[in-house]
Formats: C-alpha cells, sequence, structure tokens
C-alpha cells in the first residue's frame, strides 16, 4: 500500500546528463613527421541529474531546510540488485519552481554496459517521512 505522501509527488525528468568516466576519450596527437600518438582521457563516473518535483499538482520550492533526497541505482526496473556505491543520500538540495539539481557517483562498478534504473526518494519540508518516486527512472 502506497503512503499519502507517494500519491502526491510527481517526478519529472527535466534533463538527464550524464559524463561518464568509464568512457575513454581517445584524442589523436601529431607528433610531428613521425605521425601520430593516441593519448586516453578518464572523464570519470559522475553524472549531473536534473528533476522536476511536483507536490499535488504545484511545483515544489522548498525553504530551509530543503529537501533531502537518495538516490539507488538498480539492474532493474522493479526490485533487482542496487549497483556501485547505491544507495546514497543527497541532503539539503534546494527545490525551485520544482527544479532541482545533484551531482550523484556511484562509481566505476556501477557502469558496466546493463541499463541501470534511478530509484528515487525525496523528504521535504513537512512531510512525515520519504516518498519513494515511481516508476524508477
Amino acid at each position: 500500500m502506497l503512503h499519502s505522501t507517494q500519491l502526491h509527488y510527481l517526478l519529472r525528468i527535466r534533463r538527464f546528463h550524464m559524463r561518464s568516466r568509464s568512457v575513454r576519450w581517445v584524442i589523436a596527437v601529431c607528433a610531428g613527421a613521425a605521425g601520430s600518438a593516441a593519448v586516453a582521457a578518464d572523464i570519470g563516473t559522475a553524472f549531473t541529474y536534473q528533476g522536476r518535483l511536483v507536490k499535488m499538482g504545484t511545483p515544489v520550492t522548498s525553504s530551509p531546510p530543503h529537501c533531502n533526497f537518495t538516490f539507488g541505482l538498480y539492474d532493474a526496473l522493479t526490485d533487482g540488485n542496487p549497483k556501485g556505491n547505491s544507495p546514497q543520500s543527497v541532503n539539503g538540495v534546494t527545490v525551485v519552481n520544482g527544479l532541482f539539481t545533484v551531482s550523484l557517483d556511484f562509481g566505476p562498478d556501477a557502469i558496466d554496459g546493463t541499463a541501470p534504473w534511478l530509484d528515487v526518494s525525496v523528504q521535504c519540508p513537512g512531510d512525515a517521512m520519504p516518498a519513494m518516486l515511481t516508476p524508477r527512472q
């Protein structure tokens, strides 16, 4: 049975940017007449997650204290196994007109070539308990 707060929160994804360090960029560097050499640059596993939080049809705007989020990365839409450094809490997130941005890093073990599912729960001022936002993203 869903807690009443769960029914009133709606998370809409505004943008999702992911910069994965597990992907290595190869940059060709000219080495004069001898030809070219390749240099690999590690770009990391961190990514920026931006979302829109709506409660009872109204975009949320938090004032101190701000909202606390918990994010988990899983290998399935429902149930499944956690991936990498999961779950992780991000406390004191500012939400303005429903929009928020957090930086997440589940580590290199989370990036294994399979599709991950992001689990999100949130507790804002006035909420009795955290609300699990469904479905996973």
